[in-house]
């Protein structure tokens, strides 16, 4: 009998301040699998706080999730599918699409379920809860497909990036369900590890970002049970033009009891600006196939930063890091009163714990106490309903990011006038994330993650930021902001 104790150097770090708090990885995730650890990680990020998933063993009880704010201390919250359609579930990923979510995973027959979890169904939603398969065989065109990893561009298109041999595979879609579209494939993209003497080309565990109008993507190979499957990255103009970088690979580590670092998931930190990768090593020295040994994984966590220049660098470490750096302001109205960090007009109420309700026309505003920097990132989450407009405010009242209801539109109102951005495919009934960025003289606005506005701006000076409801009655949820 193996028993699997934690290989982290654990610290209590509560009579630090959040700048002095450190890590060291790998992670020993609470209630992590006894068969096979924590392998293949993926994060989603939703109003303030992490959701990881890991694959799931057949001997397990079902697919695990965890939450954290900092990605970095994690609670275990429970079980999200027992379905037997995923009783050997393979790096399992949730997306969030429209007011539901999606989770997107593969096993030994190739086949890829999609699970669907709808927000309608909790007062307080978030990613977990009880996922209902509505897919089997979500690519019925690749051929051997793993590792599905969705993507949203700026203009709505969807994409699903997976595994195969000669380089990472896609579709490209519209619904978050509908995967029988043609495969292509990147041909450029994938690992051959020279000291592997099979001549392997198989490439898995694509993750996705564009930052800057450039698309970025990290994948890796070939196996997971060897001490040199690494980490590759990627850049281009499109998913199409992607490219890898000159440096390849930008994690590996093959020495050691924790090696073979693989599947790569990268996520925006908790201060808006800063970007993580979570990953994996196996544990036990030596090539699993040789030593005969069982396939146990743990959770590793390091930053990453993606270049204006299209380079991707980052680095596999066990010392000690800083814990990620939370946002300088946040709110999550997890309590029955307003609060007094913020200045209230007009007509405004609690809703759950959870959030806040302005009711009005063209009077009410929820404004913070504290104030940003001249440059800065505010991100909060909306829901309006028939009849209503109401976001975002910032720049002490001079620009505005609003949902318009009725327009199905993303309207931004700023010292230089009123720019109206249709959104005419979204479901306009459920939470919408809306960021605003104000640095180097320009402002950049995204509706769930989607850049959908940029111009330049004037310095606007220490700000506050907060909710404004034009008209109706808007719910707003989650808001932070940091300065640059």
């Amino acid at each position: 009998m193996l028993i699997f104790v934690s290989c982290r150097d654990e610290k209590d770090n509560s009579d630090l301040e959040p700048d002095e708090k450190y890590y060291t990885n790998p992670f020993f995730l609470p209630n992590q699998s006894k068969h096979i650890g924590a392998g293949d990680p993926a994060t989603i990020r939703w109003m303030g706080k992490y959701y990881l998933t890991v694959s799931r063993n057949p001997l397990d009880a079902g697919i695990m999730m965890w939450e954290s704010e900092n990605l970095v201390d994690w609670e275990y919250l429970g079980i999200i599918s027992d379905a037997p359609e995923v009783n050997d579930a393979w790096a399992p990923e949730v997306f969030y699409y429209e007011g539901a979510f999606y989770m997107y995973t593969s096993g030994p027959d190739n086949n890829h379920r999609v699970l669907k979890f709808e927000t309608s169904k909790q007062d307080k939603p978030s990613p977990f809860g009880e996922y209902t398969v509505v897919s089997t065989n979500m690519f019925p065109g690749a051929d051997h497909d793993i590792d599905a990893t969705p993507f949203r561009d700026d203009n709505g298109d969807l994409y699903f990036l997976f595994s195969g041999g000669g380089g990472i595979q896609y579709i490209k879609t519209n619904s978050p369900v509908d995967g029988d579209k043609p495969v292509h494939k990147l041909r450029r993209c994938f690992v051959k590890v020279p000291e592997d003497d099979r001549g392997s080309t198989w490439t898995e565990g694509p993750s996705v970002i564009k930052k800057n109008g450039i698309y970025y993507m990290t994948y890796c190979g070939n196996d997971v049970i060897r001490v040199d499957y690494q980490v590759h990255a990627a850049s281009g103009s499109s998913i199409e033009a992607l490219t890898p970088v000159s440096h390849n690979p930008i994690l590996k580590h093959t020495e050691g009891f924790s090696n073979g670092t693989g599947h790569s998931h990268n996520v925006l930190g908790p201060d808006l600006k800063t970007y993580y990768t979570t990953y994996h090593v196996k544990i036990y020295e030596g090539n699993l196939a040789e030593t005969g040994l069982p396939l146990y994984r743990y959770t590793m966590l390091n930053k990453i930063e993606f270049h204006p220049d299209g380079d991707v660098t980052s680095e596999v470490t066990f010392d000690e890091q800083p814990v990620p750096k939370m946002a300088e302001w946040s709110d999550g109205f997890n309590r029955d009163f307003i609060g007094d960090e913020w200045a209230v007009t007009g007509d405004w109420s609690m809703n759950n714990n959870f959030a806040v309700t302005g009711t009005g026309n063209g009077s009410s505003l929820l404004s913070t106490k504290k104030t940003s920097e001249n440059e800065f990132v505010v991100e909060g989450y909306v829901k309006v309903k028939p009849g209503s407009t109401g976001g975002i405010v910032t720049d002490n009242g001079e620009l505005k990011a609003l949902l318009d209801y009725d327009k199905k539109q993303l309207i931004i109102m700023q010292k230089q006038g009123v720019s109206n951005v249709d959104i005419p495919d979204s479901n306009f009934d459920v939470w919408h994330q809306i960021k605003i960025s104000l640095k180097d003289g320009n402002v950049i606005v995204w509706f769930d993650n989607m850049k959908k506005f940029q111009d330049s701006y004037s310095e606007a000076g220490k700000s506050n930021v907060g909710y404004y409801v034009e008209k109706g009655n808007v719910d707003f949820a989650w808001i932070a902001f940091s300065s640059y």
